[in-house]
């Protein structure tokens, strides 16, 4: 039987299979990036993929306080992008 790791969203809490969420990531040179392949070194945060949770990472500026650094602006733009293509 095999361990199936588990993380929860950033915003809404639920925990989830970590291949089922979105990781965010801030890598050690200071990038902000969507890491699609849950490999990426760096400190990450995770996200469940809904909208409603995007608008709460956003509007508490969850990627700032979690990942230690300035939201780029053009990393929202790319996590709606991941909702359009669900």
């Amino acid at each position: 039987m095999n361990h199936i790791p588990v993380r929860n969203c950033a915003a809404c809490r639920s925990k989830l299979p970590k291949a089922e969420l979105i990781r965010i990531v801030r890598s050690p040179d200071g990038r902000v990036f969507c890491d699609t392949k849950g490999k990426a070194d760096g400190r990450g945060l995770y996200w469940c993929g809904k909208k409603k949770c995007l608008d709460k990472i956003r509007k508490k500026e969850l990627i700032s306080r979690m990942l230690k650094v300035v939201e780029p602006d053009e990393i929202f733009d790319r996590l709606e992008e991941v909702i359009r293509e669900k």
